[in-house]
């Protein structure tokens, strides 16, 4: 081995790979030193702020920007502000709702992408979550895998607005995701989530601009879910707490543009007694048990038609998720149904 390295030819060679090879390495280098990481990252949350604040007014802060090894980039300090709710009845208006999120930093793979192969790897931590994860792209198909651990739901701020209500909880699973010809409409894969103490609401919030009811004990909920050929399957959508048990099954058909996306589920759920009871306003809503007068929700026809036996409500939920429409299901209809008829018999016999 010796021999070989002392020889003019391996002399030669080397002196003709080592110049081209320290000199790309040196321009890397003093390029990452002083790319403007800075500027780059006040040019993308201007951009982002630019096109939410007509859509949604949320605008987005970032206190530090800086690289991440030699082809990526970091952020610290990130918040997502959104802007107040209504304002309540005392006049006041509510303070913004921001959303922190401590560290985030995404990274590129250089050589596929020489090839026309996005491949971009992905952090972020909020308090004591992670969500990690490669987002892959290239001409045939593309590829989302996600996984997360003890991520707070409170740090996924469309989750509130689908909603209509503020919700918690720490979630752990995974997500992975085949889109064949990048579209969403023939996408493929499975879904995997436990979120353990959940709760729904916060007292303050007011349900579709209604009633601002206590927070909602839902305990562990689970969700197991496959995608076939753009079809979300759910197989297992189930949570019950304390204060609430509530199931969801059903199917989605995905979409090219998600909003357009078309669901066909039945939901199912049930407040506990002790909740019912928790104060005046849930009195006055469910109705108190010592007292012949009846619930406000109940007064509703429809709610009346969705109520089952056991004190629940089954509904089927259709339409595109962008405007989805509730209907009282079968079960809770038929469940009701004959009750009044027996009742009406008896009546018409006496």
């Amino acid at each position: 081995m010796g021999k070989l390295l002392a020889s003019p030819w391996v002399r030669r060679v080397g002196r003709w790979l080592g110049y081209p090879a320290f000199y790309c390495g040196a321009m890397l280098l003093f390029a990452r030193c002083t790319f403007p990481y800075d500027r780059l990252g006040e040019r993308v949350v201007a951009t982002f702020n630019a096109a939410e604040a007509k859509k949604t007014g949320r605008r987005v802060e970032v206190d530090t920007v800086r690289g991440n090894w030699l082809f990526g980039i970091g952020a610290r300090g990130l918040r997502l502000v959104s802007p107040p709710g209504a304002i309540g009845e005392d006049g006041v208006v509510p303070a913004e709702r921001v959303v922190e999120w401590d560290y985030a930093r995404a990274s590129i793979a250089p050589l596929r992408y020489l090839i026309g192969t996005l491949k971009v790897a992905f952090v972020s931590h909020a308090g004591e979550g992670v969500v990690r994860g490669t987002f892959l792209s290239k001409s045939t198909e593309r590829r989302l895998d996600v996984n997360l651990e003890r991520f707070g739901m409170r740090s996924v701020p469309l989750l509130a607005e689908v909603a209509g209500f503020p919700l918690q909880g720490t979630a752990t699973g995974a997500v992975g995701l085949v889109f064949p010809e990048q579209r969403l409409s023939l996408a493929e894969g499975t879904l995997e989530l436990v979120v353990d103490d959940v709760m729904l609401g916060d007292g303050k919030t007011k349900i579709r601009d209604l009633v601002a009811l206590p927070p909602v004990r839902a305990g562990q909920l689970t969700l197991s879910a496959e995608v076939t050929e753009g079809r979300v399957k759910i197989n297992r959508l189930d949570a019950k707490g304390p204060d609430l048990e509530v199931s969801l099954r059903g199917q989605i058909r995905l979409r090219d543009v998600f909003e357009r996306s078309t669901a066909d589920l039945t939901l199912e759920y049930r407040f506990s007694d002790q909740y019912k009871t928790k104060n005046e306003i849930t009195k006055g809503l469910f109705g108190d048990p010592q007292s012949k007068i009846t619930g406000a929700l109940d007064l509703d026809a429809k709610v009346q038609r969705a109520k089952r036996a056991d004190g629940g409500y089954s509904w089927h939920v259709s339409g595109t998720l962008a405007r989805m429409s509730f209907q009282p299901a079968a079960a809770g209809a038929d469940a009701k149904a004959p009750r009044v008829r027996r009742t009406n018999e008896e009546s018409a016999a006496e």
